[in-house]
């Protein structure tokens, strides 16, 4: 098992960030891919035990109507704008999904995070479309997570997943600890909203998320993203050293 816990994006100089974490979710790849040879270079410059994990680019999920579309660079002609997001089976899409897929490559990312729209509701042709997108497309070996935005039913979500071998992501409660699936992928907003902060009492239950073997990621994605995944590690390791500390003494 891997325990992995990092932020959205890198929340200081890349340097720092490499010394003080195992994990970052690249947020640029959501808005507009960056250049190939620019994450060449990220990854050239990162620690053997880094982890890259990625999120899709929006034109698989989003459509042209979401706020998001402000931050893309491409100009796209508008009949293609249309036929973008909802994991529509166009041409835009998948071309969208080798790209996101070369970026993955280039980072040797093993996770790909699909968030989808509020406006992704389960309607048949959404299900359809999803079903089609991922049965179709070639994942090169990337685990693919999901994160709705919007509210799904949660046995409909468990069996989508099992269908299309994903793995589903949220905000974790002591009521829905929100991660199955390949892969144990925690996406922490704030418990209380965007601008709240974890207290010990939260990494008490976020550690004990951590127990079934599996890869297990956690992603700090708040106003204070920094903060708490600083204070997360620091509680998560010191705990893991005292608890084998205390084994160790209890076969002396």
């Amino acid at each position: 098992m891997s325990l992995k816990i990092g932020c959205s994006g890198f929340q200081e100089a890349r340097t720092k960030y490499f010394n003080e974490f195992n994990l970052v979710e690249i947020q640029q790849s959501f808005f507009q891919p960056p250049p190939i040879a620019t994450v060449r270079k990220w990854q050239i410059q990162s620690p053997r035990d880094f982890e890259f994990t990625i999120k899709a680019w929006q034109l698989i999920t989003h459509e042209s109507t979401s706020s998001s579309y402000q931050n893309l660079r491409e100009n796209l002609p508008a009949k293609t704008l249309n036929s973008c997001g909802l994991f529509k089976p166009t041409r835009i899409v998948f071309d969208a999904w080798l790209r996101t897929k070369a970026l993955a490559e280039a980072l040797s990312a093993r996770v790909v995070v699909f968030q989808t729209a509020k406006n992704f509701i389960p309607t048949t042709i959404n299900i359809q479309n999803m079903k089609k997108f991922f049965n179709q497309i070639d994942r090169g070996g990337l685990k693919c997570v999901w994160e709705p935005l919007n509210r799904w039913p949660l046995n409909q979500i468990q069996q989508l997943c099992h269908e299309l071998q994903l793995s589903y992501t949220g905000e974790p409660t002591s009521l829905n600890p929100v991660s199955f699936g390949p892969i144990r992928y925690f996406r922490l907003k704030g418990k209380n909203g965007f601008r709240s902060r974890y207290t010990e009492n939260d990494f008490e239950f976020l550690q004990k998320l951590d127990n079934n073997g599996k890869n297990c990621y956690f992603i700090f994605n708040n106003a204070s993203m920094l903060f708490d995944a600083r204070n997360f590690s620091k509680y998560f390791f010191e705990n893991k050293c005292r608890t084998e500390k205390n084994d160790q003494s209890s076969k002396i």
